[in-house]
């Protein structure tokens, strides 16, 4: 089970590792975006989540921090219960983030 959690972040930071920055990003649920991704001073990643689908998502969004050389350097996740058509704002404590930092973001 951690195998398979690991080789999906290194997965994700291929596919999905992006830059602090007020951006759109997609994650693996068809029609869920984060957006207003940022970190906090005390290392607390921010974000909107929006659930553009009529589905409502009941799942667990697990973050991986990288730093500016690509070396994961924390992780953290929270209960997302969203209804469809809907949106709010949300965060992950404690995951050792700066403002140089990527994140790379799954549900599960």
């Amino acid at each position: 089970m951690l195998i398979k959690r690991i080789l999906g972040f290194i997965f994700l930071s291929l596919v999905m590792i992006t830059p602090v920055q007020s951006q759109t990003l997609q994650t693996n649920i068809e029609g869920v975006v984060l957006k207003k991704v940022r970190c906090t001073f005390y290392g607390n990643v921010f974000f909107t989540i929006s659930n553009r689908s009529s589905s409502p998502i009941r799942s667990t969004l697990y973050v991986t921090v990288f730093d500016q050389d690509g070396d994961p350097v924390g992780n953290g996740s929270r209960k997302i219960n969203l209804g469809g058509v809907s949106g709010k704002s949300s965060s992950i404590s404690s995951v050792n983030c700066d403002k140089s930092s990527r994140f790379a973001f799954k549900f599960q």
